[in-house]
């Protein structure tokens, strides 16, 4: 009798269920509370008849641990690691974290942070040698990376979101590489002894070194956004050759599809001088719609 009592709290029960609809999706929320609701609105019954006695609570719980676990499997079934990594935030997420990274490992970026107060001071000549070997590296390398971009990559007819991406992601890895050679070169000139090999190796090499790491970033930008899609910005997926290397109306090129429909990307493979063409897809539901009509 106190275990029927105890079950006489409906209303409460459905505003539990409603706060547990809340980690369902938001297409899926109205028909999972439905579900939920009938089945308490079932086990009501049955406890109103006294074909439960003693086992109100275990049902009543066990009804509870259900609806969780099938909200929970309502909110990670539409999560695809893959499909996230192909997306913009993944890059975005994972240079703010190697920027983080490189903060905590260098006490705060210590070593620019002392080049910025020598470039306040720059009536100390030892400042204006360490500004001079700092700034005539970055300016080559960020020259050299420029030179490489030259003609591989076209902005035009692009929308805004495309340009934004490609500019945030080129300047966050531009300036991981500037932020490796001041702070790693530093470290790494600090510890060797013999001032002629220092200047050397920690000076020549690294500097051609930092050069080659610019280009390399610069150029894996590019390559990285022209396999990406022109609406959704996501990496393109399943490329597909088509073509012959021994043809010149047919030449060997790669497509490559947007997973979310929205076109497809024909790349040469041939230095013909034809650029990649982008096919945009129309959407399914306007096309069904347009037909209908």
């Amino acid at each position: 009798m106190a275990d029927h009592v105890r079950f006489r709290a409906p209303v409460a029960c459905g505003w539990l269920f409603r706060l547990m609809s809340l980690i369902v999706r938001g297409e899926e929320r109205a028909s999972w509370f439905a579900g939920r609701k009938a089945g308490l609105d079932s086990l009501w019954v049955l406890a109103e008849r006294g074909e439960l006695a003693g086992e109100v609570s275990g049902c009543l719980a066990w009804l509870y641990r259900d609806a969780l676990a099938k909200a929970c499997e309502s909110r990670c079934s539409g999560l695809n690691p893959r499909r996230w990594v192909r997306g913009p935030a993944f890059v975005m997420a994972a240079a703010a974290a190697a920027v983080l990274c490189l903060g905590a490992g260098t006490h705060g970026f210590a070593a620019t942070r002392s080049l910025l107060c020598a470039f306040r001071d720059t009536a100390n000549p030892a400042n204006q040698n360490r500004l001079m070997a700092n700034l005539f590296p970055t300016v080559f390398a960020l020259g050299s990376a420029l030179i490489v971009a030259i003609g591989r990559i076209s902005l035009r007819g692009r929308n805004w979101r495309y340009v934004a991406f490609f500019l945030s992601k080129t300047f966050s890895v531009v300036t991981m590489v500037v932020l490796l050679w001041v702070e790693g070169g530093a470290a790494f000139r600090s510890s060797i002894p013999n001032p002629t090999l220092r200047a050397l190796a920690g000076g020549l090499l690294l500097a051609a070194v930092f050069a080659g790491a610019a280009s390399w970033a610069m150029l894996w930008s590019i390559a990285d956004q022209n396999h990406r899609c022109s609406v959704c910005l996501r990496r393109l997926i399943a490329p597909v050759r088509i073509g012959s290397w021994a043809s010149v109306f047919e030449p060997a090129t790669v497509e490559w599809l947007c997973e979310d429909g929205h076109g497809a990307l024909c790349e040469q493979e041939l230095e013909t001088g034809n650029p990649n063409r982008w096919i945009a897809l129309e959407p399914v539901v306007a096309s069904t719609s347009s037909a209908n009509r």
